[in-house]
């Protein structure tokens, strides 16, 4: 966090007091004067001179105007209204940015001190007539010039409304020619959506602390800054230490490192005074290795759970438990006491519950639970108990401060249906914490690049959507998915206003500074490429090996480039370089396995069943396997309620998934007649046909519902027009159905295609 000079300016006034403050006035060099190098040297070496200036604030405001003029901030009067008072976390937020981008400001007592510009925080008297809109968490900007003197005031219909009434002018200020400024704005603003936020929150640097040799860390504190500069409002953080199932030591049974209680603090310090609503969950009670489950009527397992809510809650957090993945097989002991896990749970969750009320009595308890039935209806599930009783008996059993998260229709839910968020209210008798467990915008391993719009915030979600809903908080890792997330945050602030190319542009602007921008487009583009292998060695991955490496020349290149000017916030924010990492890693995978005869063998199994079949004449046909095509899902062994086969497939129109493509040639040339085209595939496991087209080149040759069957392999020809071959010819299938799913429905899939040469 922005720490040093709010303590810096924090002390002066504790010790101070009003009185030094009336005799001086203003004491410019008491609040960290800075020259042009220093401003200079931050610029590049401070990941926190973020959120960067561009002329616009972000998320987008309800209502502004924004001037070509720029106020000077070198001698800066800060005025406070009552009820504020110095030592509060709102009036530091401003005397940073002030002092870091190289101006100089300090709290006053009369709006007559003598500076070149006066920030009026609250109800002042220069402000008067100056009124927030009538709306939870809005507020005012307005900037004029008054007797000679720049004013800025700002107002806020209530405590969180001023806090963002400063965030928003914290990004109007800058450093130009030599000079700290701030652009002058009118802005009228409030929220759309009240609970903003995300569940996550992994921070990846180079110096993240390492202990008990588990070096992926979850800190809150360095996301504090994050969470206040883009205005979020509830956020539940991943736990003080990642689960490493493999090691004891790690589990929730032990006491959590100092450094991680120290984090916890830091971050109730900044957080919890400003209104912010965070939550720390506890992970994996439920581990596969019985002896490091929890036993919910264990009065030891439980004071080790206690224990460590209570280190949260004393640091003014509030307390997360994830069952989710990991909840069965139950312990032999919850088998013995309880019978399912719904008696288990409920009995557990409000044993914690209880005993924090206890504890800290006067203040609010509230918790949040992620049960393994975390979605549904419409994917099914394994477990041994069901679903619809366990999520009952949370409804029926919880207290109203516990929320509950849920993922949608399946784990990586997109589209959402009223009549699924209708069943999961009824169930657990409350509105869901709305779990967004992917963007729609999926490179390998589900990643989301820095520059990649995402249009699903927008698309997703049926009108009233968000009224049916507690909070909606993306599933998030940092710097991962610090762009993403913002232009989430930019969609719940003002759905209207929302442009997903617009908004992704300032989300990556805001956090690396506009002169990072150009060249990180560039690098999605380049780094795309890889996006067709699916970090899957493979035959076509092998076929590629010195395309990739060229392509990683110049993606190093570009990432080079993106760094001159803000090094440090690019490492810190933009996440690329994990990304860069992964496919060099892949790149070695690949060089580590030239042999072939493994790919060899499975495709020549496929051909085998072509030739079984009575598709595939070797002596005069092409035959293409799956291995063949590039573009959809990399080539693997599917036997889902089927005949086990090598496959690829393509997921719908609106994924990175979505057309699969293969060459071939003609031979002889030209083509004495029309081709057949036989294809060996599969439905998915709807009842509705996924429509597909099929092209070669340019010349559509099939467009509409797929003719496979679904659980079964079938197979389907097709006429390719002579005309429309060349010497070197490609064949295409799309999916066509309006889709960004990558996790189920709708797809098609492949074993192998067959080509009949006209005669």
């Amino acid at each position: 966090m922005r720490s040093s000079r709010m303590r810096m300016a924090s002390e002066g006034w504790r010790h101070a007091g009003w009185g030094c403050l009336l005799l001086a006035v203003l004491n410019f060099a008491s609040y960290g004067v800075s020259n042009a190098d220093d401003v200079t040297d931050r610029l590049k070496n401070d990941p926190m001179m973020m959120p960067f200036y561009t002329g616009k604030i972000l998320p987008t405001p309800q209502q502004a105007t924004y001037s070509t003029e720029f106020i000077p901030l070198a001698k800066t009067a800060i005025l406070l209204g009552a009820g504020i008072a110095p030592e509060d976390q709102r009036v530091k937020l401003i005397l940073d940015r002030i002092t870091r981008y190289g101006g100089n400001a300090a709290v006053v007592a009369s709006a007559s001190a003598e500076c070149e510009t006066l920030i009026c925080l609250g109800d002042t008297a220069p402000g008067q007539g100056v009124a927030a809109p009538d709306k939870e968490e809005g507020y005012v900007l307005r900037a004029f010039l008054k007797d000679g003197k720049n004013v800025i005031v700002l107002k806020g219909h209530d405590a969180r409304g001023l806090l963002w009434a400063v965030a928003s002018l914290n990004q109007l200020i800058t450093y130009d020619k030599g000079r700290c400024v701030a652009q002058k704005a009118d802005v009228v603003d409030y929220p759309t959506i009240h609970n903003r936020g995300f569940v996550g929150g992994t921070i990846r640097t180079k110096d993240t602390p390492v202990i008990s040799g588990w070096p992926r860390l979850r800190f809150c504190s360095p996301l504090a800054d994050y969470i206040v500069d883009f205005k979020l409002n509830k956020v539940c953080f991943g736990p003080g230490v990642v689960a490493d199932r493999t090691n004891p030591e790690h589990s929730w049974k032990s006491p959590l490192p100092e450094v991680v209680i120290e984090d916890l603090r830091k971050t109730g310090k900044y957080l919890t005074p400003l209104g912010i609503e965070w939550y720390v969950e506890i992970q994996n009670l439920t581990w596969t290795t019985p002896d490091l489950q929890v036993r919910s009527k264990n009065e030891e397992d439980f004071q080790c759970v206690f224990k460590t809510a209570c280190t949260i809650m004393d640091a003014g957090g509030y307390v997360g438990l994830v069952y989710d993945d990991l909840r069965y097989d139950m312990s032999p002991e919850d088998v013995k006491d309880f019978g399912s896990a719904r008696e288990a749970d409920t009995y557990f969750l409000n044993k914690l519950y209880n005993a924090l009320k206890n504890k800290y009595p006067g203040r609010p308890v509230k918790m949040v639970f992620c049960p393994p039935f975390y979605y549904g209806p419409g994917a099914g599930h394994t477990y041994p108990e069901s679903r619809e009783e366990y999520l009952a008996a949370l409804g029926e059993r919880l207290p109203q401060d516990i929320g509950i998260f849920w993922t949608g229709d399946s784990v990586k839910t997109g589209v959402k249906s009223k009549e699924s968020v209708a069943w999961i209210n009824k169930l657990i008798r409350r509105k869901p914490l709305l779990f967004q467990n992917t963007t729609g915008v999926n490179h390998a391993y589900y990643l989301h690049y820095f520059t990649d719009p995402v249009p699903a915030w927008r698309d997703w979600h049926y009108e009233g959507f968000f009224d049916d809903i507690d909070t909606y908080m993306p599933n998030v890792n940092f710097p991962d998915s610090s762009a993403s997330q913002l232009t989430c945050a930019d969609f719940l602030w003002n759905p209207k206003a929302y442009n997903p190319e617009q908004s992704i542009a300032e989300a990556a602007k805001k956090l690396c500074g506009p002169e990072s921008y150009p060249a990180l487009v560039e690098l999605n583009n380049q780094l795309s490429y890889f996006d067709q292998f699916d970090g899957r060695v493979s035959p076509n991955a092998a076929r590629n090996l010195a395309t990739m490496e060229q392509t990683m020349v110049e993606v190093d290149r570009l990432w080079a480039e993106a760094q001159a000017v803000h090094p440090a916030a690019v490492e810190k924010w933009c996440g690329m370089g994990w990304c860069i990492q992964i496919q060099k890693n892949f790149i070695a995978t690949v060089k580590k396995n030239p042999d072939l005869a493994t790919f060899a063998k499975n495709a020549d199994e496929s051909r085998a069943l072509a030739v079984k079949e009575g598709q595939f004449n070797p002596e005069k046909d092409i035959f293409l396997s799956a291995y063949d095509f590039t573009g959809g899902y990399p080539a693997q062994y599917y036997a889902t309620f089927c005949e086990k086969r090598l496959a690829t497939w393509v997921y719908g129109a609106r994924t990175t998934k979505s057309s699969m493509t293969a060459d071939f040639a003609v031979d002889p040339w030209p083509a004495a007649a029309d081709y057949r085209l036989i294809i060996s595939g599969q439905n998915d496991d709807k009842d509705k046909k996924s429509r597909i087209r099929i092209r070669v080149n340019d010349k559509t040759v099939f467009e509409g519902e797929n003719p496979f069957t679904r659980h079964a392999w079938s197979t389907a020809t097709f006429t390719i027009p002579g005309g429309a071959l060349t010497r070197s010819s490609t064949l295409t299938i799309q999916n066509i159905e309006n889709s960004d799913n990558v996790s189920g429905a709708p797809w098609v899939m492949l074993n192998y295609a067959v080509l009949k040469k006209g005669e």
